[in-house]
């Protein structure tokens, strides 16, 4: 059941007032928008001005061929300047407005990009992948949609609706009210009657879009448990039904529209036969005075004139319904922008001083890639105004083994995103050979390799998902490094070797196998450090203990820095630390542990009981 009109119009003002991604663009490029608009409306009025001189040009020469050609000098040379100007100015209004969309859209995403990178270690808690690719593309590009076919010509076609009515109402005040009431009717009442009804189909067709990027993408990344479970046409099945959706929606819409546009387009017919009357009988009772002192002057030259001037207004004021619609529509957008936790503010870019200190770091990096000291001194984090760590101090020496316990929520995988530099601690020093990871932009993957809970693989060969991000990787290094990891195996039966398809989401291979190309992956970048984000999730306890096995003999000379829940080959490590509600609770060896504390014991015999 659709809402009230007068409910949908306070949502939209509600949404507008508290907006903080569109509406600043309007105060910065508004030299580059008032430029477009007036290109806009000049090149309605040229347009107008061109029939309008055309009509009285035709009926002038027909009527009364012996004034002889320089009588019709003046009226050709406006036809030359409309006729010439009109295409012009439409051009530069395209070209204005175009380049004043694209720099608006580019700093539109610049900032959105910005936004999820900022919480990107806490958006799976709050969001959906597919959300976010919906928000990247799908919003996007609504709200350049929202400028180009809603605000634009809605100022536009206003701003002629009134110049019009105000040039008819000099000649006839009655004409200028009818004409003012027949013009409203496109401008405000036909959009408001379109977004009534085709404004509930705009919004279901925009619910069902929704859904579908994070259906998918989220089914997309489980193909492999729809496929084995045998359910691979109800996936199929759920995607075709919401396509079907948005196809009757849209039916619907074209449907209505279709009446609209006929209706519309029949009172359009119907105010130029009332011109052409009204011009008939003006211009003719003009013409009695003029004709009684003996001066030749025709009613019909005006009468062509002003008809012909009628018809491009329709260009004007035709689409405004449909932009209504799709308007309101794109509001939800909007909406879904300024629900986002962070909004950089608009001109949160990257300096130049701060690109060449970023510069300067990666070349300290560079040199020191083989090496790794990694510190942390009282180090806090908060996320909206709340605690997630408090005062971690902890030192990690090269070539060291850290395993960091907790419970869920501890703030585990908020320090490795820390360590990683994607978030930047609320108060405290974390550095990396002296340097903060903050500051060593991209080539922080050249120092820290990390390997995830879900080791996500593309749908491209075995050797570009191991190339990934290192093109110069040759086939004789990824073969080396996929034999370490103890898939021999695997790459003899691969139909094409490294050069066999992966599939969508790595489907073909086992957990265990994904987890150990993922490990190769890391492996062939060389970084000195490796975090690993609770890799065991979902593996049996005998696939776990081969895959540890594996990444010690093969990162034996490496920094490895391991989040996870439980203990198992704990004394593999050569430091435990135990986080509990953002500090660190326990330190030390697993073995002086074992020795000295008692709550360490506890929850190894409970682990060791459990696996």
């Amino acid at each position: 059941m659709t809402r009230p009109f007068s409910s949908t119009i306070e949502s939209v003002r509600q949404t507008l007032a508290r907006d903080r991604w569109v509406k600043p663009y309007f105060k910065l490029y508004r030299k580059a928008l008032i430029v477009s608009l007036l290109l806009g409306i000049l090149a309605m009025v040229f347009a107008s001005a061109l029939m309008f001189t055309s009509g009285y040009l035709i009926s002038l020469s027909a009527e009364r061929p012996e004034i002889g050609v320089w009588a019709l000098f003046i009226p050709l040379a406006f036809v030359q300047i409309f006729g010439i100007g009109k295409p012009f100015l439409s051009f530069f209004e395209r070209l204005e407005s175009h380049d004043w969309i694209l720099h608006m859209t580019s700093k539109l995403r610049l900032r959105l990009y910005l936004s999820v990178e900022k919480d990107a270690a806490f958006w799976s808690l709050t969001k959906r992948l597919g959300d976010t690719l919906g928000l990247l593309s799908e919003d996007t590009d609504h709200l350049q949609n929202l400028y180009l076919r809603t605000i634009f010509p809605t100022i536009i076609a206003t701003a002629i609706w009134f110049i019009v009515t105000i040039a008819l109402g000099i000649i006839s005040p009655l004409v200028g009210l009818c004409t003012f009431i027949i013009i409203g009717i496109y401008t405000i009442a036909l959009p408001i009657l379109s977004v009534c009804i085709n404004g509930a189909h705009q919004q279901r067709i925009k619910s069902h879009t929704n859904e579908l990027y994070a259906d998918v993408y989220d089914n997309v990344l489980g193909i492999a448990d729809w496929t084995f479970s045998g359910r691979k046409d109800e996936f199929t099945r759920r995607v075709l039904d919401a396509h079907e959706a948005i196809h009757r929606e849209a039916h619907a819409i074209h449907a209505f529209s279709r009446k609209r546009d006929f209706a519309g387009q029949t009172l359009f017919a119907l105010f130029v036969i009332g011109m052409c009357i009204w011009a008939s009988y003006h211009f003719a009772s003009v013409a009695q005075a003029p004709a009684a002192i003996g001066v030749l002057d025709r009613p019909a030259d005006w009468v062509a004139a002003f008809v012909l001037g009628l018809f491009p207004l329709l260009e004007a004021f035709v689409p405004l319904s449909d932009a209504a619609t799709q308007g309101f529509s794109r509001i939800d957008s909007i909406k879904r922008l300024n629900e986002l936790d962070s909004v950089p503010a608009i001109h949160d870019e990257p300096s130049s001083d701060a690109q060449s200190t970023a510069d300067e770091h990666t070349g300290n990096c560079r040199e020191n890639a083989k090496y790794a000291q990694i510190e942390l001194k009282d180090v806090s984090f908060s996320h909206d105004g709340k605690p997630v760590l408090d005062s971690i101090t902890l030192r990690i020496d090269p070539s060291e083994k850290l395993a960091i316990l907790g419970p869920s929520g501890a703030g585990k995988s908020t320090l490795a995103s820390l360590l990683r530099g994607d978030l930047t601690p609320t108060s405290g020093d974390i550095s990396v050979n002296g340097e903060n990871p903050a500051m060593l932009a991209d080539d922080i993957a050249n120092r820290i390799g990390i390997i995830q809970q879900e080791t996500y693989l593309f749908n491209a060969t075995l050797l570009g998902n191991l190339r990934l991000g290192d093109s110069s990787i040759t086939h004789e290094q990824a073969q080396e490094a996929l034999i370490a990891v103890g898939l021999a195996e695997l790459l003899n039966r691969l139909p094409k070797g490294l050069d066999t398809m992966v599939d969508e989401a790595g489907w073909r291979f086992s957990g265990g196998e994904r987890h150990r190309i993922a490990i190769a992956r890391v492996l062939l970048r060389q970084t000195p450090v490796i975090i690993l984000d609770e890799p065991m999730v979902g593996l049996d306890p005998q696939t776990e203990h081969d895959l540890l096995s594996t990444i010690f003999e093969v990162f034996a000379d490496r920094t490895v820095i391991m989040i996870t829940h439980h203990l198992l080959d704990i004394d593999r490590f050569d430091k435990v630390i135990f986080i509990e509600q953002g500090t660190i609770a326990l330190e030390g060896s697993p073995a002086n542990l074992a020795q000295t504390n008692s709550r360490f014991r506890k929850l190894l015999a409970f682990d060791q009981g459990v696996s």
